[in-house]
């Protein structure tokens, strides 16, 4: 039976505005019958849903911990206290549960080292995007050998991360695709009627990978017959005020505009008034990479056309031509061709958007997903006796 079956998802922050994918995993698995419990190192940014309020467990919050984060020491010395408290807390939970479920192969990592011998749960990570990128390229190749030698099974979202596991010494065999969704329900597909004014779309944060600066040169060099636009940008971000910067000095004055963050309310409102969903990835200097943008999913799914690049799993999601249009990353001439075409031919948009739509439905459904995951769980799960005279 699913409520006898102890699952806790570990993460760093919980609950987190751009990981959304996090709180609705968990609200899927609490609703599909599992007795859940999230263990964060500490809040994050968003809202704990009130359905999930007495099921997380912050390191944070301890009283001990409380008085160390009060307490006047270097960041550094708080974040081992907490590091150290976290693998006790992991250790913990490899003993009571019965499925611990990781987000980020770090955690996966760290849990792997708190496991003791003869341990009850088993232990599952799911690999996104930089645990696979930036991370292997400063911690080594080898970073996983102890979490891929205890690990019990390995979800990475996209084919492409399956691929990287594989290369980095994963054990095929135990190796399951877990790609992440979208509320396919709470996202109703609307054609967008063109107006005399294209309505341009970026939500994410503020980051290098994202690409906003190679979305403000390609929109400065569009030539200036092409169809009138406007650029919003949602998120914030270390790169938020060099992006103004940039955006004065290529001369684009009010097409621009910053909104900064906001809830997913907020950033859907926005995403039902957008023509064009602009998403341009890269790769940063420093290697992290996208997984497969869950933006993207949600754009693809309200009717938006998408504009990104062929970059990380973004092509196992968009394929250019049949349900968006795809630029080579960093490339800030294909992106111009890329925004030309989308810009000139709103039949085409609304071409590429339907299939967008049937794309994400058929194979990014968040409930599907979702179910399949459950499914999985319950499978790998131990069988226990039923309690004599339960009903």
């Amino acid at each position: 039976m699913r409520s006898q079956t102890k699952v806790i998802l570990l993460i760093d922050r919980f609950p987190e505005l751009s990981e959304t994918f996090v709180r609705d995993q968990a609200l899927a698995l609490l609703e599909a019958g599992f007795d859940l419990e999230v263990h964060a190192q500490r809040a994050g940014t968003g809202d704990l849903d009130p359905r999930l309020q007495s099921r997380v467990r912050y390191v944070s919050s301890e009283a001990w911990m409380r008085r160390i984060e009060r307490a006047p020491l270097p960041r550094q010395v708080k974040g081992r206290f907490r590091n150290w408290r976290a693998r006790a807390r992991d250790r913990r939970a490899l003993e009571l549960a019965d499925i611990v479920l990781c987000h980020f192969g770090p955690n996966g990592l760290r849990a792997s080292r708190s496991a003791k011998p003869g341990r009850r749960a088993q232990l599952w990570t799911i690999f996104h995007g930089y645990d696979l990128s930036s991370y292997i390229l400063s911690e080594g190749r080898g970073v996983y050998r102890t979490l891929f030698a205890h690990g019990d099974r390995f979800l990475p979202i996209s084919e492409l991360w399956r691929s990287s596991l594989i290369e980095l010494g994963c054990p095929q065999e135990r190796i399951l695709l877990a790609r992440t969704g979208v509320d396919c329900d709470a996202l109703p597909f609307a054609e967008r009627t063109p107006g005399p004014v294209a309505r341009i779309l970026s939500v994410g944060r503020l980051v290098e990978k994202k690409g906003v600066e190679v979305a403000l040169r390609a929109l400065a060099r569009l030539p200036r017959d092409a169809a009138d636009w406007r650029y919003e940008i949602v998120g914030s971000g270390p790169l938020l005020e060099d992006l103004k910067r940039l955006a004065v000095e290529l001369q684009l004055g009010e097409r621009v505009q910053f909104v900064g963050s906001l809830d997913s309310a907020g950033v859907r409102r926005h995403l039902e008034a957008a023509d064009i969903f602009l998403l341009p990835s890269l790769t940063a200097k420093n290697g992290d990479m996208e997984g497969i943008p869950v933006a993207l999913m949600e754009a693809m799914a309200s009717g938006a056309c998408v504009v990104s690049t062929q970059h990380s799993g973004i092509p196992e999601l968009v394929g250019h031509g049949a349900c968006g249009l795809l630029a080579q990353e960093g490339d800030v001439d294909d992106l111009v061709v890329q925004l030309e075409r989308a810009l000139a031919e709103p039949a085409l948009r609304l071409a590429l958007a339907r299939r967008a739509r049937r794309k994400v439905e058929t194979e990014f459904n968040q409930k599907t997903l979702q179910d399949q995951l459950a499914a999985s769980i319950e499978d790998a799960a131990p069988r226990r006796p039923a309690v004599v005279g339960a009903r």
